[in-house]
């Protein structure tokens, strides 16, 4: 995996072997941020990585110019990774992992960020529940985006989010939300 764009581009990212995990594929990250860099300014933004595995969202973020990242990652394995990854891009002053879940780590934050990314494993049985957390939190202001990526097979209505737009990449499904 590597990074698509941005100051950091072409640098590899490092990510757990196995089939536990499932690495954002290159082509699907450049498309969300091909509409992302279109349609918004990451420039400046701070950034929230849920199930953030190796880091690849907000890496790349980071990569096109946001100024503050914040990963959160139960798993140690997972985390030693990311931190890996951060070491050698040289941008930990911009980044701040958190080894814990991501329910106990949104119950917690009071930060606004200006994008989420929401990449939940696909195996999860209630992926929703993180959004319920989200929306109940003030984790999010009128202009704020929430990515959140899917199996395709599944289709999820949101009832305290409008729907910005939708795409489907292979078996991948690709939600961009704004809080009502």
């Amino acid at each position: 995996m590597r990074i698509i764009a941005g100051k950091f581009r072409r640098r590899i990212i490092h990510t757990i072997e196995g089939l536990d995990t499932r690495p954002v594929m290159d082509r699907i990250k450049e498309s969300i941020f091909n509409i992302l860099v279109h349609r918004y300014s990451i420039v400046d933004s701070t950034v929230l990585d849920l199930f953030a595995g190796s880091g690849a969202f907000g890496l790349e973020a980071l990569s096109r110019g946001a100024k503050q990242v914040t990963f959160v990652e139960k798993s140690n394995e997972a985390v030693k990774f990311l931190n890996e990854n951060i070491n050698s891009l040289k941008c930990s002053e911009d980044c701040v992992v958190k080894n814990t879940s991501v329910e106990f780590f949104l119950e917690k934050n009071t930060q606004i960020y200006n994008f989420i990314f929401c990449d939940p494993p696909f195996k999860m049985e209630e992926p929703l529940s993180i959004l319920k957390i989200i929306a109940g939190r003030s984790l999010m202001d009128k202009d704020s985006l929430l990515i959140f990526r899917s199996e395709g097979k599944n289709k999820f209505t949101f009832p305290d989010f409008e729907v910005v737009l939708e795409k489907t990449f292979g078996r991948n499904i690709v939600y961009f939300l704004r809080k009502l």
